[in-house]
């Protein structure tokens, strides 16, 4: 996507949840209790069709919240409450790994 525009390749690190955004949402029980007021569940690595969906929609529902996007409106809280340094869902830590070296270029 950045061939087009070089100049810009040394600023874009590529965020890829694998398999789904919702499990990262799911992978820090401390931040989710900091945002919700109770921990949560990490779910299995792979599992069926949207059932991360459902899952985050579930934990949200039983902290007493409104979540009417799903869960989505509450990613910055998570992020903000998240321990990235003690991570430890696979692809969420290529991305940290992939963003700190970015970082260090910089430098």
């Amino acid at each position: 996507m950045l061939e087009a525009y070089p100049q810009f390749q040394q600023l874009v690190s590529y965020a890829i949840p694998d398999p789904h955004i919702e499990r990262w949402m799911l992978v820090d029980t401390n931040a989710f209790r900091t945002v919700f007021g109770r921990g949560c569940t990490l779910p299995a690595l792979k599992c069926a069709k949207d059932e991360y969906k459902k899952i985050l929609r579930q934990e949200i529902r039983d902290s007493e919240l409104e979540a009417p996007l799903g869960g989505e409106e509450f990613a910055e809280d998570l992020v903000m409450a998240m321990d990235l340094g003690r991570v430890r869902e696979p692809s969420l830590r290529l991305f940290i790994r992939e963003l700190r070296g970015l970082f260090n270029r910089w430098r």
